[in-house]
């Protein structure tokens, strides 16, 4: 046991004393898994993208202010990415560490601690978490347009199914919009 709690705090990055008084309030103080009208149902882990990402802000938080400006986290599929994102962006911006278990700390909420953890114990190569952070950054923009992109196609065809003309009008020119977005960021990001 003591071995495993040393490892689970090296790969953390938490002091084992911090992991240890944690444990040992959670086995003194149990928690129902729920009633039998709910029964327990295992939380799905975060899109791989999403965790890894979460993961690089959190051992390197220097990438935190920039992501700020380039990203928003309603980019994120999962609402406990989104949460995670947010809060990284509004509490740790000029942070130059953060400590995981502290992370965790802040939130209430048993399913974000968790999400917390999986994201922190991602595993990067220094030398290229700036390549995996500019990519990443380009994938969220971009899956973002295809998003609204698909988004608006349908709200167009809803609106000539209709026959609202200003509407489609309208939608049609957004819609030319996005695509010449996607497309000037598919130039930017060509070699």
């Amino acid at each position: 046991r003591d071995l495993m709690l040393r490892e689970v705090a090296s790969r953390l990055g938490v002091d084992e004393r911090a992991i240890r008084t944690e444990l040992q309030r959670d086995t003194r103080e149990p928690r129902p898994l729920g009633s039998a009208s709910e029964p327990f149902v295992p939380v799905a882990e975060l899109p791989s993208v999403e965790k890894q990402f979460l993961g690089l802000l959190i051992k390197y938080p220097r990438f935190i202010a920039p992501s700020a400006t380039v990203i928003e986290p309603e980019e994120f599929i999962d609402p406990r990415s989104r949460a995670i994102c947010a809060h990284l962006f509004e509490r740790h911006k000029s942070s130059d560490e953060i400590d995981p278990s502290l992370l965790m700390e802040d939130f209430d909420d048993e399913i974000l601690v968790n999400s917390v953890t999986a994201c922190a114990v991602e595993e990067f190569d220094d030398d290229q978490v700036d390549e995996f952070w500019s990519d990443t950054v380009h994938r969220f923009k971009s899956d973002a347009l295809t998003r609204r992109m698909a988004s608006l196609k349908q709200e167009l065809a809803a609106a000539a199914k209709k026959g609202n003309e200003k509407l489609v009008e309208e939608l049609a020119g957004d819609l030319e919009e996005l695509v010449k977005e996607r497309v000037s960021n598919s130039v930017e990001r060509a070699p």
